[in-house]
């Protein structure tokens, strides 16, 4: 398989294949095949090459890989495949979005926003990853494009930066008081007053000002260690807890926490707005709940993700009421499910992802 942008299978082809083998490191099991199989396997899941993932799971009891083990192997890609399409659909939605506002602001032609948009619609995150059968061989499918996780987010990026390139001159035009054509300045005109009453002025942080101001989002478990963090960074910190202290005394709200996030987002938002860097102190598990809180922020603001854990007994002795009430098992474990697309930055290439999770103190609680 060879990567164009999409997992393209090679023409079979005896000198390309004796050339790739020549090349290729030796050993290539070492004297653990299957820890081999086990290592190749993650590295492409965690580059959400699903394809080639799925063919090492296929091959993998000719290496002598228990059928338990390889079970559990396809179990964890079954488990990712949806959190992959909502990361693709949500992406998709953006960038059409952006799309879009181009058409109306007038930036760039009508010709490059079809283009851009010709090209986002040939992603379809419902077919996503191409189903391959257990005798798969890519010889027999030479020529043929086979449709990934990884050439999808790809092909989005390529999209997404043609735009802001795009979108960037224009802003540094006007930002730097430099002459613009008189043919572009009667363009944006003539759009201006064609679709203002379609324009929804949903794009984020327009107007803030742009002084290297960062959001940093904590991703972890109840108990983590979060807040004690999150303290020690000499940032202003936004944080969940506090917000719901003020609303009730245990800090305890009970059923829906949309109104408890809405108010993180608004009061983050200001923090940003005012050019200052902000850390957001919330759980952000589940991988919707980051992506609301990316939303906020425009493209060019720094975007990080800190993850933080700590071990499960020390979260269990110093839980409280968490620990009696079985908070602390139950994100114990649904932060173990959930890191791996945290630690990718939820396929997002403007997210920094810091992983902390080794570095916490025995004593940390938060």
């Amino acid at each position: 398989m060879t990567w164009t942008g999409g997992w393209t299978p090679s023409p079979y082809n005896e000198e390309r294949v004796l050339q790739e083998i020549t090349n290729a490191k030796i050993p290539l099991k070492g004297s653990d095949p299957g820890a081999a199989i086990a290592s190749a396997f993650e590295a492409r899941r965690g580059e959400s090459a699903f394809v080639p993932a799925y063919m090492l799971v296929n091959i993998a009891h000719w290496f002598g890989v228990r059928e338990a083990t390889t079970e559990a192997l396809r179990g964890k890609l079954d488990a990712d495949r949806e959190t992959k399409k909502s990361q693709v659909k949500s992406r998709l939605a953006a960038a059409e979005r952006m799309i879009e506002r181009m058409r109306r602001m007038a930036v760039g032609s009508l010709d490059q926003s079809a283009r851009l948009k010709e090209a986002l619609s040939t992603v379809n995150p419902n077919n996503l990853p191409a189903e391959l059968s257990p005798s798969f061989l890519p010889e027999a499918m030479a020529g043929d494009r086979v449709e990934d996780f990884n050439s999808a987010f790809a092909r989005i990026r390529e999209v997404e930066v043609e735009a802001q390139r795009e979108a960037g001159w224009i802003r540094n035009k006007v930002a730097h008081f430099d002459l613009i054509d008189p043919e572009v300045v009667s363009r944006l005109s003539d759009f201006y007053e064609a679709t203002i009453g379609d324009v929804d002025f949903d794009i984020p942080g327009w107007n803030w000002p742009r002084c290297g101001q960062s959001m940093t989002l904590t991703v972890g478990p109840s108990g983590a260690g979060k807040s004690t963090w999150s303290a020690a960074q000499g940032i202003e910190v936004i944080s969940s807890d506090e917000i719901r202290k003020e609303r009730s005394p245990d800090g305890e709200v009970p059923g829906a926490q949309s109104e408890i996030f809405h108010e993180v987002r608004m009061r983050s938002a200001k923090v940003l707005g005012n050019g200052r860097s902000v850390i957001v102190d919330a759980m952000h598990i589940e991988p919707d709940d980051r992506l609301r809180q990316l939303a906020i922020a425009p493209t060019d603001v720094s975007k990080k993700y800190a993850l933080i854990d700590r071990p499960l007994a020390d979260k269990q002795r110093d839980g409280g009421w968490r620990g009696q009430e079985g908070l602390v098992n139950k994100y114990h474990r649904l932060f173990a499910d959930h890191a791996g697309a945290a630690l990718a930055g939820d396929g997002r290439g403007d997210v920094e992802v810091i992983d902390l999770r080794m570095q916490q103190s025995e004593g940390s609680t938060g």
